[in-house]
């Protein structure tokens, strides 16, 4: 009897599945449309370097506003960062032999496919470069949360998903080593390298942690003042949604990797990308 039931029980499991199938068929219900992560269908051509491609919208970069992208061209390019550890969110950087410059797309966790040592080709026909805070990026207007005011912003993910094609597998290795930080790096030059940096955090007390939600000026993202060992500071910027927002500050000299990010004509940021960018020296 028992085994009756079962028999029973998984045979109206079934006339159900099927009538869902049915249902599906009949147009009660519309599937979700099937996408790839990358267009394979792109070849290589019209090929231009991401120093020329920043030189020929330099007004607009400089500017930091925006302008479409309307020649028919690629880059080509290797990805150094992505988006792990959700500091750097939404935004991967990628680079070529003449330059850096971020890609911003809306998708959370591009990092579960989008690799540090992916070479990308991209097609830039339609889309938009500008400057955010004068530092490059391609994307797609958007508004600012605080002033309404438009600027360069991320595209949609399935423009991405169009206009990008990954060649070959990543390979780390290829990904150039950090370089030392200094306030005096040329920002034009060394925009989006990653580097590293000795010193020590002003506002470290053994309690105080790098992005405190409820601090006054947080807003999204809170700027730690960071005291570099050979002379002169620069900000250390944590999102208040990346993974290690809660990170207690060391007191002691620690070693911060990070992305250099340009804001406007006088500063540096650097933003870690996970957790395992400080490291603690004494």
């Amino acid at each position: 009897m028992r085994n009756y039931m079962k028999y029973l029980c998984g045979l109206c499991l079934l006339c159900v599945l099927c009538g869902v199938s049915v249902s599906c068929q009949d147009g009660d219900w519309e599937p979700v449309t099937n996408y790839t992560l990358w267009n394979d269908t792109i070849q290589e051509r019209n090929v231009v370097t991401i120093g020329s491609l920043k030189q020929k919208y330099k007004t607009a970069i400089s500017n930091s506003s925006y302008a479409k992208i309307e020649d028919d061209v690629q880059i080509k390019a290797l990805v150094t960062v992505n988006d792990e550890g959700g500091n750097i969110s939404q935004q991967i950087v990628v680079k070529d032999e003449s330059g850096y410059i971020i890609i911003g797309v809306t998708e959370n966790s591009m990092y579960s496919y989008v690799k540090p040592g992916q070479l990308i080709l991209m097609n830039l026909k339609g889309l938009y470069i500008g400057g955010y805070g004068k530092n490059a990026q391609i994307g797609y207007p958007g508004k600012s949360s605080t002033s309404g005011a438009e600027r360069i912003g991320r595209m949609t993910r399935y423009d991405w998903y169009d206009h990008v094609n990954f060649l070959g597998t990543p390979d780390k290795t290829l990904v150039p080593a950090a370089i030392e930080f200094k306030p005096s790096l040329d920002k034009d030059t060394y925009s989006d390298y990653l580097v590293y940096v000795e010193g020590t955090f002003a506002d470290a007390d053994g309690e105080a942690i790098l992005a405190p939600v409820n601090m006054a000026d947080a807003g999204n993202s809170v700027n730690r003042t960071f005291k570099i060992a050979s002379g002169g500071t620069v900000d250390i910027r944590t999102s208040t949604y990346a993974d290690f927002y809660k990170m207690v500050m060391p007191t002691g000299r620690v070693r911060v990797y990070g992305v250099a990010i340009r804001y406007q004509d006088s500063s540096w940021q650097i933003q870690m990308r996970t957790g395992d960018d400080l490291v603690i020296l004494e």
